[in-house]
């Protein structure tokens, strides 16, 4: 069965100018003890990396950050090698502990 989706401005809108602004995950990221692999791009105008990526890892336990040097907010379509290597490799560098 597919499932159709359909658009609707009014709540996207809405959502988009009052939820979205008002949610901050920073008053709890502390408390995630499970490993974090924090991803940004160096030229990202949605989300650049001092006040998105590199704040995150600084407010977070167990996380690496990485920056990709030729990217804006779509490194996995920009850097697409680089970026499936760097995962991979983060991926299976995990403990079964971890995951």
């Amino acid at each position: 069965m597919i499932n159709e989706v359909e658009f609707c401005a009014a709540p996207f809108t809405h959502n988009a100018f009052t939820w979205i602004p008002a949610f901050n995950s920073m008053i709890w990221l502390q408390e995630i003890t499970a490993p974090k692999l924090i991803i940004g791009g160096k030229e990202a105008w949605i989300m650049p990396p001092d006040q998105g990526a590199k704040r995150r890892h600084a407010g977070s336990r167990y996380s690496r950050l990485v920056i990709f040097e030729n990217s804006g907010h779509f490194p996995f379509i920009e850097e697409q090698e680089p970026f499936l290597k760097i995962v991979g490799d983060w991926i299976a560098g995990l403990t079964e502990r971890q995951i």
